[in-house]
This record gives C-alpha cells, structure tokens and sequence, in this order.
C-alpha cells in the first residue's frame, strides 16, 4: 500500500482526466491521496475532491508563496 503525502490534483491541469488520474493510483496501489491546499480557492477546492473521492483527503492553508492573500478573511474561510 502506497500513500500520495502532497497531490494537488485540484489543479485545473488535471481538469480533463482527473477520475483517470485517481484510478491509475490506485491500479499502482496508492491508496490515500492528501491533496494540498495552498491558497483559499485551492483548499475549497481539495474539499470538494475529498468528497467526491474515497480515499482523497485534503490538507487546508496558505503557502508562502500565496503570503500575500494571508488575512482574517482567508482564516475564517480555512476555518470553516
């Protein structure tokens, strides 16, 4: 058994096959997916992945990166 720690299969690149995606992990064993949320949009995002997909989880937060939009709106939309 195999588990994915960082996916971001919410990314829009995986748009057009990402129930593919998912099932070619599991063919090779990957059990658990933790898809990563890096910004507000991206952690609703992994959400809604999570729970559309058993097996999926989802990790919620703002990245360095994203340090910019780190305000008491986006904590209060990752806290929810």
């Amino acid at each position: 058994m195999l588990v994915d720690t960082h996916a971001h299969n919410q990314w829009a690149s995986f748009g057009k096959d990402r129930k593919k995606v998912v099932s070619r992990a599991r063919i090779v064993d990957v059990k658990y997916i933790v898809n990563i949320g890096f910004d507000v949009q991206g952690s609703r995002k992994a959400i809604e992945l999570a729970e559309k997909h058993k097996g999926l989880y989802a990790t919620v937060g703002i990245h360095p990166h994203n340090a910019s939009q780190f305000n008491a709106r986006a904590i209060r939309h990752l806290e929810n």
